[in-house]
Protein backbone atom coordinates (compact mmCIF):
# COMPACT_ATOMS: atom_id res chain seq x y z
CA UNK A 1 0.00 0.00 0.00
CA UNK A 2 2.91 2.38 0.84
CA UNK A 3 4.60 1.45 -2.04
CA UNK A 4 1.47 2.30 -4.24
CA UNK A 5 0.93 5.47 -3.20
CA UNK A 6 4.37 6.95 -3.09
CA UNK A 7 4.64 5.75 -6.76
CA UNK A 8 0.98 7.35 -7.20
CA UNK A 9 2.69 11.13 -5.35
CA UNK A 10 5.87 10.52 -7.67
CA UNK A 11 4.14 10.42 -10.44
CA UNK A 12 1.19 13.48 -9.67
CA UNK A 13 4.36 15.56 -8.81
CA UNK A 14 6.29 14.84 -12.23
CA UNK A 15 3.04 15.84 -14.29
CA UNK A 16 2.67 19.22 -12.28
CA UNK A 17 6.09 19.66 -12.82
CA UNK A 18 5.86 19.31 -16.43
CA UNK A 19 2.79 21.63 -16.37
CA UNK A 20 4.80 24.17 -15.02
CA UNK A 21 8.19 24.00 -17.47
CA UNK A 22 5.41 24.12 -20.45
CA UNK A 23 3.36 27.39 -19.10
CA UNK A 24 5.89 28.97 -17.54
CA UNK A 25 6.80 31.44 -19.97
CA UNK A 26 4.48 33.70 -19.85
CA UNK A 27 5.98 35.89 -22.08
CA UNK A 28 5.31 34.76 -24.87
CA UNK A 29 1.63 34.47 -26.44
CA UNK A 30 -0.47 31.89 -24.94
CA UNK A 31 -2.37 30.22 -27.82
CA UNK A 32 -4.97 27.08 -28.49
CA UNK A 33 -2.57 24.63 -29.32
CA UNK A 34 -3.12 23.00 -33.24
CA UNK A 35 -1.69 20.81 -35.10
CA UNK A 36 0.64 21.90 -38.82
CA UNK A 37 2.29 20.57 -41.09
CA UNK A 38 5.52 21.60 -42.49
CA UNK A 39 4.61 23.88 -45.99
CA UNK A 40 8.08 23.92 -47.09
CA UNK A 41 9.36 21.90 -49.80
CA UNK A 42 13.09 21.44 -48.73
CA UNK A 43 11.77 20.67 -45.01
CA UNK A 44 12.30 23.17 -42.42
CA UNK A 45 15.13 23.14 -39.55
CA UNK A 46 13.91 23.16 -35.81
CA UNK A 47 15.73 24.25 -32.89
CA UNK A 48 16.20 22.73 -29.01
CA UNK A 49 16.15 25.17 -26.16
CA UNK A 50 19.50 26.66 -25.76
CA UNK A 51 19.18 28.00 -29.87
CA UNK A 52 21.15 24.93 -31.49
CA UNK A 53 20.25 23.37 -34.92
CA UNK A 54 18.02 20.07 -33.46
CA UNK A 55 17.21 18.74 -37.12
CA UNK A 56 14.83 18.58 -40.03
CA UNK A 57 11.42 17.85 -40.49
CA UNK A 58 10.91 16.63 -43.84
CA UNK A 59 8.01 18.34 -45.94
CA UNK A 60 4.66 17.36 -45.21
CA UNK A 61 5.07 16.05 -41.48
CA UNK A 62 2.63 17.16 -38.71
CA UNK A 63 3.42 18.72 -35.76
CA UNK A 64 1.51 20.13 -32.40
CA UNK A 65 2.52 23.75 -31.98
CA UNK A 66 1.95 24.65 -28.01
CA UNK A 67 2.60 28.36 -28.13
CA UNK A 68 4.37 31.25 -30.30
CA UNK A 69 7.34 33.45 -30.01
CA UNK A 70 7.96 37.15 -31.69
CA UNK A 71 11.42 38.44 -31.19
CA UNK A 72 10.94 41.99 -30.24
CA UNK A 73 13.70 43.58 -31.97
CA UNK A 74 13.56 41.32 -35.08
CA UNK A 75 9.93 40.55 -35.06
CA UNK A 76 10.92 37.02 -36.46
CA UNK A 77 7.99 34.56 -35.17
CA UNK A 78 8.62 31.27 -34.13
CA UNK A 79 6.46 28.43 -32.71
CA UNK A 80 7.27 25.60 -30.33
CA UNK A 81 6.43 21.74 -30.13
CA UNK A 82 7.74 18.79 -28.63
CA UNK A 83 7.62 15.21 -29.68
CA UNK A 84 5.75 12.64 -28.09
CA UNK A 85 8.61 10.83 -26.99
CA UNK A 86 10.50 13.72 -25.62
CA UNK A 87 8.12 15.42 -23.08
CA UNK A 88 10.42 17.23 -21.28
CA UNK A 89 12.36 18.42 -24.42
CA UNK A 90 11.15 21.33 -26.45
CA UNK A 91 11.58 22.77 -29.90
CA UNK A 92 11.16 26.08 -31.89
CA UNK A 93 11.07 26.02 -35.64
CA UNK A 94 9.97 28.96 -38.04
CA UNK A 95 6.25 30.07 -38.28
CA UNK A 96 7.24 30.61 -42.38
CA UNK A 97 7.91 26.60 -42.49
CA UNK A 98 4.63 25.95 -41.20
CA UNK A 99 0.61 26.01 -42.31
CA UNK A 100 -1.96 25.02 -39.83
CA UNK A 101 -4.11 22.26 -40.81
CA UNK A 102 -6.90 23.34 -43.09
CA UNK A 103 -9.41 22.06 -40.57
CA UNK A 104 -8.01 24.43 -37.46
CA UNK A 105 -9.57 27.55 -37.53
CA UNK A 106 -12.48 26.18 -37.26
CA UNK A 107 -12.40 24.35 -34.39
CA UNK A 108 -11.59 27.62 -33.06
CA UNK A 109 -15.24 29.14 -31.25
CA UNK A 110 -15.33 32.27 -29.57
CA UNK A 111 -17.48 33.51 -26.28
CA UNK A 112 -19.93 35.88 -27.01
CA UNK A 113 -20.09 36.74 -23.20
CA UNK A 114 -16.37 37.45 -23.16
CA UNK A 115 -16.17 40.31 -25.52
CA UNK A 116 -14.42 44.15 -25.58
CA UNK A 117 -14.83 47.31 -27.03
CA UNK A 118 -11.68 47.83 -29.27
CA UNK A 119 -9.95 50.21 -31.43
CA UNK A 120 -6.97 49.67 -33.14
CA UNK A 121 -3.76 51.91 -32.44
CA UNK A 122 -0.89 50.57 -34.81
CA UNK A 123 -0.05 53.36 -37.45
CA UNK A 124 0.04 50.20 -40.21
CA UNK A 125 -3.31 48.82 -38.83
CA UNK A 126 -3.82 45.34 -37.92
CA UNK A 127 -4.34 42.45 -40.27
CA UNK A 128 -7.01 39.80 -40.00
CA UNK A 129 -5.76 36.21 -39.85
CA UNK A 130 -7.64 33.27 -40.44
CA UNK A 131 -6.81 31.90 -37.03
CA UNK A 132 -5.95 33.01 -33.44
CA UNK A 133 -1.98 32.10 -34.07
CA UNK A 134 0.88 33.75 -36.06
CA UNK A 135 0.94 30.35 -37.90
CA UNK A 136 -2.30 30.97 -39.63
CA UNK A 137 -2.74 32.22 -43.13
CA UNK A 138 -3.59 36.08 -43.14
CA UNK A 139 -6.74 37.06 -45.05
CA UNK A 140 -5.57 40.47 -46.67
CA UNK A 141 -8.15 42.62 -45.06
CA UNK A 142 -6.10 45.28 -43.01
CA UNK A 143 -8.30 47.23 -40.19
CA UNK A 144 -6.84 50.77 -39.93
CA UNK A 145 -5.94 52.79 -37.26
CA UNK A 146 -8.76 54.45 -35.07
CA UNK A 147 -11.16 51.88 -36.55
CA UNK A 148 -13.55 50.86 -33.00
CA UNK A 149 -14.89 47.63 -33.50
CA UNK A 150 -16.01 44.66 -31.17
CA UNK A 151 -13.75 41.74 -30.57
CA UNK A 152 -14.17 38.58 -28.72
CA UNK A 153 -12.32 35.95 -27.01
CA UNK A 154 -12.12 32.58 -27.70
CA UNK A 155 -14.72 30.07 -25.42
CA UNK A 156 -11.87 27.81 -24.41
CA UNK A 157 -8.98 30.19 -22.49
CA UNK A 158 -10.35 32.86 -22.52
CA UNK A 159 -8.35 36.56 -21.52
CA UNK A 160 -4.97 34.33 -21.43
CA UNK A 161 -5.12 34.37 -25.22
CA UNK A 162 -4.08 37.55 -26.70
CA UNK A 163 -6.24 36.97 -30.14
CA UNK A 164 -9.88 38.63 -30.46
CA UNK A 165 -12.52 37.24 -32.94
CA UNK A 166 -13.53 40.26 -34.77
CA UNK A 167 -15.57 41.15 -38.34
CA UNK A 168 -14.64 43.75 -40.03
CA UNK A 169 -16.62 45.16 -43.67
CA UNK A 170 -17.72 41.26 -44.13
CA UNK A 171 -14.29 39.97 -43.38
CA UNK A 172 -14.57 37.75 -40.30
CA UNK A 173 -11.03 36.44 -38.26
CA UNK A 174 -8.59 37.27 -35.58
CA UNK A 175 -6.19 39.96 -34.91
CA UNK A 176 -3.43 39.72 -31.97
CA UNK A 177 -3.34 42.57 -29.17
CA UNK A 178 0.68 42.02 -28.54
CA UNK A 179 2.85 44.97 -28.55
CA UNK A 180 0.25 47.84 -27.80
CA UNK A 181 -1.35 47.60 -31.42
CA UNK A 182 -4.97 47.24 -29.70
CA UNK A 183 -6.92 49.19 -26.70
CA UNK A 184 -9.61 48.82 -25.33
CA UNK A 185 -12.24 50.49 -22.48
CA UNK A 186 -10.87 50.77 -18.41
CA UNK A 187 -12.45 48.47 -16.14
CA UNK A 188 -14.24 51.43 -14.17
CA UNK A 189 -15.38 54.49 -15.08
CA UNK A 190 -13.65 56.60 -12.53
CA UNK A 191 -10.05 54.96 -13.27
CA UNK A 192 -7.16 56.92 -13.28
CA UNK A 193 -3.64 57.02 -13.62
CA UNK A 194 -1.20 59.42 -11.12
CA UNK A 195 2.48 60.26 -12.61
CA UNK A 196 4.58 59.63 -9.84
CA UNK A 197 7.58 61.87 -11.48
CA UNK A 198 8.18 63.55 -14.87
CA UNK A 199 7.42 60.78 -17.09
CA UNK A 200 7.76 60.15 -20.94
CA UNK A 201 4.99 59.14 -23.30
CA UNK A 202 6.50 56.46 -25.95
CA UNK A 203 5.57 56.71 -29.61
CA UNK A 204 5.34 52.86 -29.50
CA UNK A 205 4.82 50.41 -26.94
CA UNK A 206 8.39 49.11 -27.35
CA UNK A 207 9.28 52.17 -24.83
CA UNK A 208 12.36 53.86 -26.91
CA UNK A 209 11.61 56.64 -28.80
CA UNK A 210 9.71 59.63 -26.67
CA UNK A 211 7.79 62.22 -27.93
CA UNK A 212 6.66 63.97 -24.63
CA UNK A 213 6.85 64.02 -20.83
CA UNK A 214 4.30 64.40 -18.25
CA UNK A 215 5.01 66.07 -15.50
CA UNK A 216 4.96 64.92 -11.54
CA UNK A 217 1.91 64.46 -9.84
CA UNK A 218 -0.25 64.51 -13.20
CA UNK A 219 -4.04 63.20 -13.43
CA UNK A 220 -4.51 61.53 -16.72
CA UNK A 221 -7.63 60.47 -17.27
CA UNK A 222 -7.70 59.60 -20.74
CA UNK A 223 -5.86 56.38 -21.51
CA UNK A 224 -6.87 52.94 -22.78
CA UNK A 225 -5.72 49.70 -21.12
CA UNK A 226 -3.40 47.47 -23.83
CA UNK A 227 -2.31 44.12 -23.47
CA UNK A 228 -0.15 42.53 -19.97
CA UNK A 229 2.91 41.55 -21.94
CA UNK A 230 3.17 45.04 -23.02
CA UNK A 231 2.56 46.46 -19.76
CA UNK A 232 1.03 49.33 -20.06
CA UNK A 233 -1.36 52.09 -21.11
CA UNK A 234 -2.09 54.18 -24.11
CA UNK A 235 -2.71 57.67 -23.07
CA UNK A 236 -3.39 61.51 -24.43
CA UNK A 237 -1.98 64.36 -22.35
CA UNK A 238 -2.59 68.04 -24.06
CA UNK A 239 -2.98 66.77 -27.33
CA UNK A 240 -0.28 64.06 -27.71
CA UNK A 241 -1.02 60.44 -27.71
CA UNK A 242 1.40 57.13 -26.89
CA UNK A 243 1.72 54.80 -24.64
CA UNK A 244 3.02 54.55 -20.61
CA UNK A 245 4.43 52.07 -19.03
CA UNK A 246 2.84 50.71 -15.95
CA UNK A 247 6.01 50.56 -14.14
CA UNK A 248 6.15 54.38 -13.73
CA UNK A 249 2.54 55.57 -12.81
CA UNK A 250 0.51 55.06 -9.90
CA UNK A 251 -2.99 53.81 -10.89
CA UNK A 252 -6.12 54.80 -8.48
CA UNK A 253 -8.35 51.98 -6.66
CA UNK A 254 -11.83 53.20 -8.20
CA UNK A 255 -13.81 50.67 -6.46
CA UNK A 256 -12.53 52.25 -3.00
CA UNK A 257 -12.63 55.76 -4.21
CA UNK A 258 -15.29 57.53 -1.45
CA UNK A 259 -15.09 59.83 1.34
CA UNK A 260 -15.40 56.64 3.63
CA UNK A 261 -13.23 54.20 1.87
CA UNK A 262 -9.58 53.64 1.00
CA UNK A 263 -6.79 51.53 1.66
CA UNK A 264 -4.85 52.03 4.90
CA UNK A 265 -1.21 51.91 5.00
CA UNK A 266 0.71 51.54 9.07
CA UNK A 267 3.61 53.02 9.31
CA UNK A 268 6.21 50.73 10.62
CA UNK A 269 9.75 52.07 10.20
CA UNK A 270 11.06 55.39 11.87
CA UNK A 271 11.95 58.25 10.28
CA UNK A 272 9.49 57.76 7.21
CA UNK A 273 9.04 60.90 5.08
CA UNK A 274 6.63 62.34 3.09
CA UNK A 275 7.72 63.06 -0.52
CA UNK A 276 6.57 66.50 -3.08
CA UNK A 277 7.69 63.35 -5.92
CA UNK A 278 8.62 59.40 -5.64
CA UNK A 279 11.52 60.05 -5.54
CA UNK A 280 13.81 59.21 -2.20
CA UNK A 281 16.34 62.11 -3.15
CA UNK A 282 13.73 64.75 -4.26
CA UNK A 283 12.16 67.60 -1.77
CA UNK A 284 11.13 66.48 1.41
CA UNK A 285 7.81 67.82 2.66
CA UNK A 286 7.81 65.96 5.97
CA UNK A 287 10.40 64.50 7.44
CA UNK A 288 9.17 62.35 10.17
CA UNK A 289 6.20 60.16 10.33
CA UNK A 290 5.57 58.97 13.51
CA UNK A 291 5.51 54.65 13.50
CA UNK A 292 1.91 53.65 13.80
CA UNK A 293 0.75 56.53 11.85
CA UNK A 294 -2.14 55.55 9.85
CA UNK A 295 -2.15 56.92 6.61
CA UNK A 296 -5.22 56.44 3.91
CA UNK A 297 -4.36 56.40 0.11
CA UNK A 298 -6.29 55.94 -3.32
CA UNK A 299 -2.96 56.11 -5.59
CA UNK A 300 -0.32 53.32 -5.10
CA UNK A 301 2.78 52.37 -7.42
CA UNK A 302 5.14 49.34 -7.35
CA UNK A 303 8.68 49.72 -9.23
CA UNK A 304 10.69 46.46 -8.87
CA UNK A 305 8.99 44.87 -5.65
CA UNK A 306 9.25 48.17 -4.25
CA UNK A 307 6.61 50.43 -3.78
CA UNK A 308 5.18 54.24 -3.36
CA UNK A 309 1.55 55.52 -2.12
CA UNK A 310 0.17 58.96 -2.80
CA UNK A 311 -1.16 59.59 0.70
CA UNK A 312 -1.58 62.90 2.84
CA UNK A 313 -0.22 63.90 6.02
CA UNK A 314 -1.11 67.19 8.38
CA UNK A 315 -3.16 67.74 5.35
CA UNK A 316 -0.08 67.86 3.23
CA UNK A 317 -0.15 65.80 0.16
CA UNK A 318 2.63 64.00 -0.90
CA UNK A 319 4.57 60.48 -1.58
CA UNK A 320 5.79 57.89 1.05
CA UNK A 321 7.80 54.87 0.49
CA UNK A 322 6.19 52.49 2.11
CA UNK A 323 9.11 50.20 3.14
CA UNK A 324 11.32 52.89 4.03
CA UNK A 325 14.34 51.59 6.31
CA UNK A 326 13.14 47.75 5.51
CA UNK A 327 16.12 45.86 4.30
CA UNK A 328 14.61 45.37 0.34
CA UNK A 329 14.59 49.28 0.61
CA UNK A 330 18.45 48.93 1.38
CA UNK A 331 18.78 46.70 -2.00
CA UNK A 332 17.05 48.97 -3.84
CA UNK A 333 19.49 51.81 -2.59
CA UNK A 334 21.88 49.49 -3.05
CA UNK A 335 20.86 48.87 -7.00
CA UNK A 336 20.70 52.39 -7.74
CA UNK A 337 24.27 53.27 -6.42
CA UNK A 338 24.94 50.43 -8.48
CA UNK A 339 23.24 51.93 -11.78
CA UNK A 340 24.78 55.64 -11.06
CA UNK A 341 28.62 54.02 -11.27
CA UNK A 342 27.28 51.86 -13.89
CA UNK A 343 26.52 55.35 -15.66
CA UNK A 344 29.81 57.04 -14.96
CA UNK A 345 31.94 54.08 -16.43
CA UNK A 346 30.45 53.93 -19.65
CA UNK A 347 28.29 55.95 -21.73
CA UNK A 348 23.84 55.32 -22.05
CA UNK A 349 22.44 56.28 -24.83
CA UNK A 350 19.79 59.01 -24.56
CA UNK A 351 16.04 58.72 -25.55
CA UNK A 352 15.71 61.39 -28.61
CA UNK A 353 12.47 63.25 -28.14
CA UNK A 354 11.76 64.49 -31.65
CA UNK A 355 8.17 66.14 -30.76
CA UNK A 356 7.23 68.38 -28.10
CA UNK A 357 10.93 69.48 -27.38
CA UNK A 358 9.52 72.52 -25.46
CA UNK A 359 7.69 70.14 -23.26
CA UNK A 360 10.12 68.26 -22.69
CA UNK A 361 12.82 70.93 -21.39
CA UNK A 362 10.46 72.86 -19.81
CA UNK A 363 9.34 69.48 -17.30
CA UNK A 364 12.39 67.38 -17.21
CA UNK A 365 14.57 68.30 -14.55
CA UNK A 366 17.29 66.59 -12.47
CA UNK A 367 17.59 63.75 -14.78
CA UNK A 368 20.83 62.60 -12.83
CA UNK A 369 19.10 61.78 -9.76
CA UNK A 370 19.12 58.18 -8.14
CA UNK A 371 15.37 57.60 -9.25
CA UNK A 372 15.48 58.53 -12.61
CA UNK A 373 18.56 56.35 -13.05
CA UNK A 374 16.52 53.20 -12.05
CA UNK A 375 13.89 54.11 -14.37
CA UNK A 376 15.91 54.05 -17.27
CA UNK A 377 18.05 50.72 -16.00
CA UNK A 378 14.53 49.03 -15.63
CA UNK A 379 13.39 50.49 -18.85
CA UNK A 380 16.69 48.71 -20.42
CA UNK A 381 16.28 45.44 -18.92
CA UNK A 382 12.55 45.72 -20.05
CA UNK A 383 13.79 46.23 -23.62
CA UNK A 384 16.62 42.98 -23.19
CA UNK A 385 13.90 40.92 -22.44
CA UNK A 386 11.28 41.91 -24.86
CA UNK A 387 13.85 41.48 -27.65
CA UNK A 388 15.22 38.66 -26.63
CA UNK A 389 14.50 35.12 -27.34
CA UNK A 390 12.00 33.35 -24.18
CA UNK A 391 13.28 30.12 -24.60
CA UNK A 392 16.17 30.58 -21.62
CA UNK A 393 14.21 30.58 -19.09
CA UNK A 394 11.67 28.27 -20.58
CA UNK A 395 15.15 26.07 -20.03
CA UNK A 396 16.14 27.07 -16.82
CA UNK A 397 12.59 26.04 -15.58
CA UNK A 398 12.62 22.46 -17.38
CA UNK A 399 16.18 21.61 -15.64
CA UNK A 400 14.60 22.64 -12.25
CA UNK A 401 11.73 20.76 -12.90
CA UNK A 402 13.60 17.59 -14.28
CA UNK A 403 16.38 17.56 -11.05
CA UNK A 404 13.43 18.28 -8.81
CA UNK A 405 11.24 14.90 -10.43
CA UNK A 406 14.83 13.20 -10.24
CA UNK A 407 15.30 14.22 -6.25
CA UNK A 408 11.44 13.34 -5.89
CA UNK A 409 12.04 9.85 -7.62
CA UNK A 410 15.46 8.59 -5.52
CA UNK A 411 14.09 10.07 -2.46
CA UNK A 412 10.66 7.60 -3.16
CA UNK A 413 12.88 4.74 -4.33
CA UNK A 414 15.08 5.05 -1.37
CA UNK A 415 12.32 5.33 1.43
CA UNK A 416 10.39 2.01 -0.66
CA UNK A 417 14.11 0.28 -0.23
CA UNK A 418 14.45 0.84 3.63
CA UNK A 419 10.26 0.19 4.49
CA UNK A 420 10.96 -3.08 2.43
CA UNK A 421 14.52 -4.26 3.93
CA UNK A 422 12.72 -3.20 7.54
CA UNK A 423 9.70 -5.49 6.76
CA UNK A 424 12.50 -8.37 6.04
Amino acid sequence: MKKTLLITVVCILAIISLQLAVFADMGAPEIEPYKASISNVNGAKYYNSEGNEAGKLDYGTTITISYEIENWETKERTATFSFAEEQYEFYTISINDITPLEDEAEKVKYSKEDKEELIILSEDGVEISEGPAYGYEKTGVVIPKGEELTGYRTEKMGSAVPWFFVTYEGTSGWVCELNGVIGYGKDYENQKLLTPRATKIYKEADYRKAVAVIPANTIITDFLEIDDWSQGYYVTYEGVSGYLSNGYCAVNFPWLETEKKSFEYEVNYPEVKLYKEANTNGEVLIDNIPVGTKLEYFYGEDIRFTGWIYTSYNNVNGWVYYIEDGSVYKDYLQYANDAILAQESEEIEEDVIEENEEVTENTVTERENEETVMNEVATEEQKENKGSSTMVSATQIVIICAMFGVTIAVTSFVTIALVNRKKK
